[in-house]
């Protein structure tokens, strides 16, 4: 008798990793925000989150120089997006293109740069965005957290906002641009079973302008 073989599955091991961030008060419309170091191979996710005095978009996301993704986008004077592409280890670029120049006096753009490995699939399994276009102390964004997946948050509110504080995200890291904005992003990891239409709010001092876009991927 041949002896019994018993499969065997391979366990995934889901990783989300800040790998930096960069802010610029360039009044173009392409912004080079140099090099990222990218330990390994997987999904580079750019958050972006900014002000602009011009209604517009983020148009383009160039990824180590290849246009990635953009999976959600904001159409205003706030400039929020998320964008992803896969990339090798290695210095990765991210230049961020936008339909308008960002223009007025105190222009602001920021990413924050991700990397997610152990994947099963590069597509989000949801996005979600909100530009109340009204002055205010919160944001919110209601989005599914997939099980054993994570969403990133990018929000912006007043430069001299403090405190800032998320209902159930970390806080990753922030831009501040003095009399512009202050841009953060967060990150909401989920081992458990799915969230379905999780409300993310993200709160801070001093009444002003907001947005907030996020995505979430397993």
């Amino acid at each position: 008798m041949h002896p019994a073989i018993m499969p065997v599955v391979a366990t995934r091991r889901f990783e989300v990793t800040l790998l930096g961030s960069a802010q610029s008060n360039s009044t173009g419309s392409t912004v080079d925000f140099g090099n990222f170091s990218v330990p390994s191979d997987g999904l580079l996710v750019v958050a972006i989150s900014g002000r602009s005095n011009n209604s517009g978009t983020v148009s383009s996301a160039l990824i180590g120089g290849t246009a990635g993704t953009i999976h959600v986008t904001l159409n205003s004077g706030e400039r929020g997006a998320i964008a992803s592409r896969a990339v090798a280890a290695g210095l990765v670029n991210v230049t961020i293109g936008l339909s308008t120049t960002q223009g007025g006096t105190a222009p602001a753009l920021s990413v924050f740069v991700y990397l997610i490995t152990g994947l099963l699939s590069t597509t989000p399994t949801a996005t979600a965005s909100n530009n109340p276009g009204t002055n205010g102390t919160s944001i919110t964004n209601t989005i599914d957290v997939p099980s054993g997946g994570a969403t990133i948050f990018a929000a912006r509110s007043l430069s001299s906002s403090t405190a800032p504080t998320w209902s159930s995200a970390i806080q990753q890291d922030q831009q501040v641009v003095s009399g512009a904005a202050a841009m953060r992003s967060a990150l909401k990891l989920n081992p458990g079973a799915a969230i379905v239409s999780h409300t993310e709010t993200h709160s801070w001092s001093g009444s002003g302008a907001r947005s907030m876009v996020s995505a979430s991927w397993a």
